[in-house]
């Protein structure tokens, strides 16, 4: 545990403060990791071509 100096109301203030970043890693986290994980299946999800060699990425358009 955090042990927090001021007063009652300083202290709380600086704890939320504390919980509001902790949370917005943690988002941060499950998102890169998501990322991650799309990047993945669209690899293995990505086509050969008649010579074994993994076709170019597909292009990116409207």
């Amino acid at each position: 545990m955090l042990l927090l100096s001021g007063e009652a109301g300083e202290g709380s203030m600086k704890k939320d403060k504390l919980n509001k970043d902790i949370e917005k890693m943690k988002e941060d986290i499950k998102k890169k990791e998501a990322a991650v994980k799309t990047l993945d299946f669209k690899k293995a999800k990505r086509k050969k071509g008649i010579f074994g060699k993994e076709k170019d990425k597909p292009k990116k358009g409207l």
